[in-house]
């Protein structure tokens, strides 16, 4: 089956097997950041893409659904060798764990923002950062914030 989507803005046609796993798709294609941290059941979130707007997690997804969709990784979020705000917003606060789950807590607080941006006067954006963060409450513990 041939498919054509687009990721991080790049349109993409692809020949394959429309009951693929999109993680391994993904990852395949070079989009390191969306990971199986949990064997394919979603639950941890390593695999969380934007699709159609809305996040999801890779691993409950098949190439088939990916025909005329628009897909964000976490490597839409920077510049080669330049972290986004947000991720170096992560590093400076040191919520960084172990860095397995980072890129999606990175594209979720970034999505988060983005549809809120009007809604968070500048000064409340850190807080609203630390309300969205979940994966990497041990690093936040462990470095006292």
């Amino acid at each position: 089956m041939i498919i054509h989507f687009t990721l991080n803005g790049a349109p993409q046609e692809l020949t394959v097997n429309p009951g693929e796993n999109v993680q391994k798709l993904l990852f395949n294609m070079g989009m390191h950041s969306v990971r199986n941290s949990d064997d394919g059941f979603g639950f941890a979130g390593s695999d969380a893409i934007i699709f159609n707007g809305n996040i999801v997690n890779a691993s409950l997804l098949i190439a088939a659904q990916l025909e005329k969709a628009d897909i964000r990784t976490a490597e839409s979020l920077g510049k080669w060798n330049e972290l986004s705000l947000v991720q170096q917003a992560m590093v400076d606060v040191g919520v960084v764990q172990s860095g397995y789950n980072d890129p999606a807590a990175a594209l979720i607080i970034t999505d988060l923002l983005d549809r809120h941006r009007r809604t968070y006067p500048r000064r409340d954006r850190r807080r609203a950062f630390w309300f969205v963060q979940p994966r990497c409450w041990l690093a936040a513990i462990l470095s006292g914030h």
